[in-house]
C-alpha cells in the first residue's frame, strides 16, 4: 500500500517498554513503517532508564526537535531522541514524564471537563499512562508546526488516549488514528468467566464498567475511539466487540 501521509507518529506505552503483547505488535510493525516513511516515521513511548538501556540508542535530536524539546523541558517533561534497536531501527522519541506527575489531578480534572472521563476511582496504574500521554499530546502540538504536509498520529490502546484527546481538544492540525487491541470491558468480562459473545448486545457497557471498577480506562478508550478520525482494531472479532462496547464501528 502507498503511504497516506507525509509524517507519521506512532504512539504506544510499549514503545521501548516491554510490559505486554502490544510491545511485539508495534515492534514487528515498525520495520515496514520505517520502510514506507523513512526518516518521517517517529515512534513515541515512555522513558524508563532501565528499559531504555536495552532497547534504545539515544542520539542528538534533529534541529526541528530542539525548540519543542526545550519548551517541554521548562515544564518538567524531558524528551529523549534516538533509535529503537530493532529491525528497521525506527526513530523513537521517549518522553520522561516523572517531573510532570505533580499535575496528575489537574490533568484528570481537565479530561473530566473536556469529555466527562470519570477517574475518581481510578487505580494506580491509570495515572502514569495518562500523564505520559497528555505530555505526548503537548509534544505533538509543538512538533506539528515543524512539518509541512499531511501529519498522522496513531495511538494504541487507552493508555495513549489522553494524547489523542489533547490534540483533538487543542485543534492540532494532525489526523488521529486509534487502535484498540481488545476492549477493557471485554478483557474484564472474559477474565470473570462471562461469555462475552452472548452478552455484548444485552448489557449497558457504561453501567457495567462501574461494577468492575474500570470506568476510567473504559471511558478513555470510548472517547478515544469516538474522537479519532480512523478507528481500528486488530481483528474482525475485536471490531465486533468494539462496536457493541465502545459504540463505534
Amino acid at each position: 500500500m502507498d503511504k497516506k501521509a507525509d509524517i507519521l507518529f506512532e504512539i504506544s506505552w510499549e514503545v521501548c517498554n516491554k510490559v505486554g503483547g502490544i510491545y511485539t505488535v508495534v515492534k514487528s510493525k515498525a520495520a515496514k513503517m520505517a520502510e514506507a516513511y523513512g526518516s518521517n516515521y517517529f515512534m513515541v513511548g515512555p522513558y524508563f532508564p532501565s528499559k531504555a538501556l536495552a532497547d534504545f540508542h539515544e542520539e542528538l535530536p534533529p534541529d526541528f526537535c530542539k525548540a519543542p524539546f526545550e519548551e517541554l523541558k521548562k515544564l518538567g517533561v524531558i524528551c529523549h531522541f534516538g533509535k529503537w534497536v530493532s529491525e528497521g531501527t525506527p526513530n523513537a522519541i521517549l518522553v520522561d514524564f516523572i517531573n510532570y506527575k505533580h499535575r496528575t489531578n489537574e490533568i484528570k480534572r481537565e479530561l473530566w471537563d473536556w469529555c466527562k472521563i470519570d477517574s475518581l476511582r481510578a487505580p494506580a496504574d491509570y495515572d502514569e499512562p495518562v500523564v505520559w500521554a497528555y505530555a505526548v499530546g503537548m509534544l505533538l502540538e509543538k512538533l506539528s508546526g515543524c512539518f509541512n504536509g499531511k501529519k498522522i498520529a496513531h495511538f494504541h490502546e487507552w493508555l495513549s488516549g489522553a494524547g489523542l484527546v489533547y490534540i483533538k481538544k487543542k485543534n492540532v492540525k494532525m489526523a488521529a488514528v486509534f487502535t484498540t487491541h481488545a476492549t477493557m470491558l471485554g478483557r474484564t468480562l472474559a477474565s470473570s468467566n462471562v461469555d462475552l459473545y452472548n452478552v455484548w448486545n444485552r448489557i449497558n457497557p457504561d453501567e457495567e464498567v462501574y461494577r468492575y471498577g474500570i470506568e476510567a480506562k473504559h471511558l478513555m478508550e470510548k472517547i478515544s475511539a469516538a474522537l479519532s478520525d480512523v478507528f481500528t482494531t486488530v481483528s474482525e472479532i475485536t471490531g465486533m466487540e468494539a462496536s457493541y462496547l465502545l459504540k463505534k464501528k
